[in-house]
């Protein structure tokens, strides 16, 4: 016991080698490490013979330092090195890492669960006593149950996370989970008997009845049906009807799609009642699902003519529309043999004979309306003659003739009207000029047209009142009678003089071209306006128009008739009379605008060409009001002063003082802005006083100082934005004041608020551009504030504010700060770039400021090189050349287009540096076509850091992208990826498991290989795993090889995986004996004896009777291959007799292999076969021949003859079970 190979065995030595095994050498270090003190004080000497003599140091558990000692544990646990904590734990056996520690790692591996969490998990419990916290455990368990039967591979994380920590959930639990299934609460990837089954087999834990009896409740029998055998019921007919009955109580409805699934049909009293529901609620698609019921029942609906008739007048009134209209009708009929009444088709009759009146000429549409109205209904009716001749009496009452026409046309019954009334009837539409209906009404009454003198005469006096000259034309057309010339002509004259004194405002704005129609009228009937006439009009207009019209000029227009000059002049005079209004106010404070006093003497001087003859005073004293009042419109405004003086001839004159006072009180009132038009009219130029200079400074220096402190920031749409209206009006007045008076700011008080502005407002640039414009003064900045703002702008990367800035001042370029703005700019690309990838598109602000950090970064350190003069660093110019080729930007979308844009903005080549700098862009956005690209235009070879090509190979390799991986090895020119070995490993892992593995067509044994190939890294299976993977690999090869996978695991087969490639060969249905000795041959190896043994077993097991000999000579070829004889047991040889006989059956012809089967027995055991195996053989033979060579008196031999020849009679209890299983037989 306390030997080993005849050394004792020591305690301590054994733990101290344990502990240098896991880093702890020298009894200084361990005693260190451990806190262990020693009782004497080592000199120098000492310690040299120490280390000289081999010595065993005794560990006094005693005097270790207990917080050493347990940091040593945290430190071994939080490294997850579980052997040396084993190791402390032999020391210290009530020792482990704290509880704390031990819980958050316990924590984060439920709650993360990584790959392998299950094993580590358990690493952690074998090194203590601490459990986890099971409300935690109970939680997550509970969300991996919620997504069970959601996404797959869940059942495998249930599975290792009850494993792993033991959890075991309550029955309550799982049988709300069971009922989310039954409901449907899962993907429809999954079968819900599949998920039962997985629960089930996970927790032990059965459906309960309850959820099999709510299912039937439900009338759910399909869900039913497919459950019951987990609940080991039968779904019965009571139960089907019962479902029926609750799925009807429930819905209101069968689904027939289940009836035909379930295949059981619901009893006749459940299908009436459900026809009858139907009929009652009567849904959108009611005669569906009563058609639908029926051939899923064979059941008939059977209705009464009372239920039916409310139906037949729905349908009825429903029209032509749809299945629901007369068309359905038909297939009401169909269904329940029943008609609708007459009285309502009838009705409905009527109705279309009432409906077909929208349009003329409608009399056939209505017949063929009847027509399939009757075809649809299969009812034939009649339309009562009285309604019609009521219909015709109604119509000549509301005098609608095309009524009439289409009665007739469709139902052909002549109209009882008497001719008289039918003739007076035609007079009163004898001015009807929409198809006149005085033709068809002749065939429909049986009675000429006729009209009296009278007659014709009163309707074409009623159409000259009503103006009405198209019905005129229609009378004489009809009757050949004009119009008497003279009620023609004073009917237009009374137009013309209503229309041309219609004041402005009280005519629409539709009818402004009157004179156009009247004028049409006149030449048509070639009447002229006598002269008196239009000169009333002329003077109607002159002393009774208060509001200003064109009605004048039109008349003028329209007759050609003169104005006379005194009548011009009273216009003039009326025009200019502050009485006569050119607007009138229309409510709540605003007006309608007809014209101006220029504008009227204009058009009045035009028509007549009479100059105006009005005093001089009356025209300056217009002139005067005109430049007070200043507007384009009504009576004043320079433009009036102009043109009145053009036409009168009378120049405006005007005194300064007068004018200058105007200016100071337009100045005072906020109305600056008419001075430089009035200016420009009188030549009068302003004349200031100090009083007013001071006031119009102080307003501009007011102004300018609510600019410089005013916050113009405003929210709009949820974003800050610079409100360039609030300062445009805060400025206004600073602008109108300077320009009409000419009057600067303060220069000083405007440069100090420049610079102010400039230092410290947000939006300082767009605050100074308006200021420049309202006051026409530039910013002198000092070289102090343009240096700090300068150098304060590059440091943000605003070049464009950067660039405004320098219009007003010199700026001093430090190169190591611009140097350090190229890289910001740079650094301020990729956050833009960023962001644009994670949001997936930009709007407003952000889209602008994309555009010009990222997308126009070339242009941006372009820009600043050009202004400073100072070189870019060849990392940051990379930076520009890369976003110059990558796709889609902007218009250079080839790596040659790039490179020459990248030579015209910088002035310089693309050297190894800058190259590289593009080489490793592109990688990290993994455009490895344009690394190709980019290579062969440049003939430089690509350099990238080892941690990116790292980080992008583990990622591919995560998403087992191998094409992309194989792409980039081939891409650097390198010989090993730098891949990560522990996934590796993990990949190497999921490809083995996965149970198609190296089988025939399986690609993942290639992505083994390719694998290796890339990384180099050699697969760490257990030995289970290699096993398994090995015994794949050669039974996958039709002759054995695995060199390929010897080469790329580095380890060889084990004898156990070769033999067991040997007995996949023996027991092969055609077995090649060639394919067995070659791999022999190869991989110099014998078939054991156990093999040989164990796939002769196998061939028996599998061989019938009439195989027996083809497998005797297979086990024979087995000999021959593995060199020595096959051993079975004798036990074995009557077990496989015993399966061979059982397996025949007693109907075949023959047996000839019987005699075979028997021999083998007695040459493999020794003796004969027992009494029971031939009682067997009696018992599967009786009737069969043995063989097939004729006996001397002609007949076959039979197995029975040759059995009672060989072994003797069968035993009696084998007789009679020949008799029995004959009788049943017959």
């Amino acid at each position: 016991m306390g030997e080993k190979f005849g050394s004792p065995i020591n305690k301590q030595e054994a733990l101290k080698q344990e502990l240098e095994d896991h880093g702890i050498d020298s009894p200084n270090e361990w005693r260190e490490a451990l806190g262990v003190e020693s009782h004497e004080p080592i000199d120098d000497k000492s310690a040299q013979i120490e280390k000289e003599t081999p010595k065993v140091e005794a560990i006094k558990t005693g005097e270790i330092d207990d917080q050493k000692w347990q940091k040593r544990l945290d430190d071994a646990f939080q490294q997850s090195d579980f052997e040396l904590i084993k190791t402390l734990q032999k020391v210290r056996p009530e020792s482990a890492p704290s509880a704390d520690l031990i819980q958050v790692k316990m924590r984060e591996l439920i709650t993360t669960r990584p790959s392998n969490w299950a094993e580590d998990f358990g690493k952690i419990k074998s090194v203590s006593e601490t459990e986890p916290d099971q409300g935690l455990v109970a939680e997550e368990f509970g969300k991996l149950l919620e997504q069970f039967g959601q996404e797959k591979g869940i059942l495998d994380q249930l599975k290792s996370f009850k494993r792993a920590t033991g959890y075991t959930p309550s029955a309550e639990q799982i049988q709300t989970k069971y009922r989310n299934i039954f409901a449907g609460k899962k993907s429809y990837s999954f079968e819900t008997e599949d998920l039962i089954k997985d629960i089930k087999g996970l927790t032990g834990i059965q459906p309960d009845d309850a959820l099999f009896q709510e299912a039937v409740d439900k009338g759910d029998v399909l869900q039913a049906k497919k459950i019951a055998p987990l609940f080991g019921v039968e779904v019965t007919s009571e139960m089907i009807q019962q479902s029926y009955e609750a799925q009807f109580a429930k819905n209101g409805y069968l689904d027939t799609y289940r009836i035909t699934e379930i295949g059981e049909k619901p009893n006749m009293a459940l299908v009436e009642k459900v026809y009858q529901r139907i009929l009652e609620k009567r849904g959108d698609r009611w005669m569906d699902s009563l058609k639908s019921l029926e051939q899923a029942t064979g059941i008939k609906p059977v209705f009464t003519e009372e239920q039916m008739r409310p139906v037949f007048e729905e349908f009825l009134q429903r029209g032509w529309y749809g299945q629901k209209g007369y068309v359905g009708i038909g297939n009401l009929v169909e269904m329940t043999g029943l008609k609708p009444p007459v009285d309502l088709v009838e009705k409905t009759a009527l109705k279309i004979v009432d409906g077909g009146h929208g349009y003329i000429d409608q009399g056939k549409a209505i017949k063929e309306g009847l027509q399939r109205l009757q075809e649809s209904v299969g009812v034939v009716f009649e339309v009562p003659e009285s309604e019609i001749q009521d219909r015709y009496q109604k119509a000549v009452t509301d005098k609608k003739a095309h009524v009439i026409s289409n009665l007739y046309g469709a139902l052909g019954i002549r109209p009882q009207i008497d001719k008289e009334e039918a003739r007076q009837f035609m007079v009163g539409l004898m001015d009807d000029t929409y198809h006149n209906p005085i033709s068809d009404l002749e065939k429909v009454f049986g009675v000429k047209f006729k009209a009296t003198k009278e007659e014709i005469e009163a309707k074409q006096d009623e159409n000259l009142e009503k103006l009405r000259f198209d019905g005129l034309a229609k009378i004489k057309e009809l009757t050949g009678k004009d119009c008497d010339p003279k009620k023609l002509e004073a009917t237009l004259i009374q137009w013309l003089e209503k229309e041309a004194t219609i004041p402005s405002g009280k005519r629409n704005s539709y009818d402004n071209d009157w004179e156009k129609k009247i004028k049409e009228r006149l030449e048509q009937f070639g009447v002229a306006v006598p002269q008196e006439i239009v000169i009333g009009i002329y003077t109607s207009l002159i002393q009774n128009e208060t509001v200003h019209s064109s009605n004048l000029v039109k008349v003028h227009q329209l007759t050609g008739v003169p104005l006379p000059p005194d009548l011009a002049q009273q216009a003039y005079r009326k025009f200019l009379s502050p009485d006569y209004a050119y607007s009138i106010k229309t409510g709540q404070g605003s007006s309608t605008g007809f014209g101006s006093l220029s504008g009227a003497f204009e058009e009045l001087f035009k028509i007549t060409g009479i100059k105006p003859e009005i005093p001089a005073d009356q025209l300056q004293a217009f002139y005067r009001e005109a430049v007070v009042e200043d507007s384009w419109g009504g009576r004043g405004g320079i433009y009036s002063i102009e043109k009145i003086a053009g036409i009168t001839g009378v120049k405006p004159e005007f005194d300064p003082d007068d004018i200058n006072r105007l200016y100071k009180q337009w100045i005072v009132a906020g109305r600056e802005n008419q001075i430089g038009n009035v200016k420009k009219i009188t030549g009068v130029e302003l004349q200031l006083d100090e009083e007013t200079t001071a006031y119009i400074s102080q307003k501009i220096e007011v102004g300018i100082e609510t600019a410089r402190s005013g916050n113009y920031e405003k929210d709009r749409y949820g974003e800050k934005e610079f409100d360039s209206s609030g300062l445009e009006r805060d400025l206004e007045k600073v602008s109108s004041l300077a320009t009409a008076t000419g009057i600067k700011p303060n220069i000083e008080r405007l440069q100090s608020a420049y610079s102010e502005i400039i230092a410290s407002d947000p939006y300082w640039t767009k605050k100074i551009e308006k200021i420049i414009k309202a006051t026409g003064v530039m910013p002198i900045v000092s070289p102090d504030l343009v240096q700090s703002k300068g150098q304060q702008l590059l440091e943000a990367g605003r070049l464009q504010f950067f660039e405004k800035l320098l219009q007003y001042g010199q700026f001093e370029y430090n190169p190591d700060l611009v140097r350090k703005v190229y890289r910001d700019l740079l650094q301020k690309a990729d956050e833009w770039e960023k962001k644009m990838r994670d949001e997936g598109g930009l709007s407003g602000d952000d889209a602008y400021s994309y555009e010009y950090y990222a997308d126009n970064f070339a242009d941006r350190l372009a820009e600043l090189k050009k202004m400073s003069g100072v070189e870019i660093d060849p990392d940051v110019l990379a930076g520009a050349l890369s976003r110059n080729i990558r796709p889609k930007s902007r218009s250079y979308n080839s790596i040659k287009d790039g490179i020459e844009l990248f030579r015209e903005k910088f002035g310089t080549e693309v050297t190894s540096p800058i190259a590289n700098g593009v080489y490793q862009a592109l990688f990290e956005r993994g455009d490895f076509e344009n690394i190709e690209k980019f290579k062969k235009e440049t003939g430089l070879v690509p350099e990238v850091l080892l941690e990116s090509i790292k980080q992008k190979c583990d990622a591919l390799l995560q998403k087992r992208d191998f094409k992309t991986l194989g792409s980039i090895k081939a891409l650097l020119g390198i010989e090993t990826l730098p891949l990560t070995p522990e996934m590796v490993q993990a990949e190497y892992t999921k490809l083995v498991e996965n149970p198609k593995f190296a089988t025939y067509s399986d690609k993942d044994i290639e992505t083994f290989y390719a694998l290796y190939e890339l990384s180099q890294v050699r697969p760490e299976l257990s030995s289970e795993k290699m096993a398994m993977a090995y015994r794949r690999v050669m039974f996958a090869s039709y002759d054995g090889s695995y060199e390929k996978f010897e080469r790329v695991v580095g380890v060889p087969p084990t004898e156990s995986d070769l033999q067991n490639r040997i007995y996949n060969w023996l027991v092969e249905d055609y077995m090649r004996k060639d394919s067995v000795t070659k791999f022999m041959e190869k991989y110099k190896v014998t078939v054991s004896p156990e093999i040989a043994n164990k796939a002769a077993m196998r061939r028996l097991e599998k061989t019938g009777m009439e195989k027996f000999v083809e497998t005797i000579k297979t086990i024979k070829l087995i000999e021959e291959i593995s060199g020595s004889p096959v051993h079975l047991e004798a036990s074995a040889v009557e077990n496989a007799t015993q399966k061979i006989l059982e397996t025949h059956k007693p109907t075949e012809y023959s047996c000839t292999e019987l005699d075979d089967l028997f021999f083998w027995f007695e040459e493999s055991t020794g003796k004969k076969p027992s009494q029971g195996l031939v009682d067997l053989a009696y018992t599967r033979t009786l009737g069969q021949n043995i063989s097939y060579e004729k006996t001397p008196d002609g007949e076959y031999l039979k197995a029975w003859d040759w059995l009672k020849q060989k072994y003797g009679l069968p035993s009696s209890k084998a007789v009679q079970a020949i008799y029995l299983a004959q009788l049943s037989s017959k």
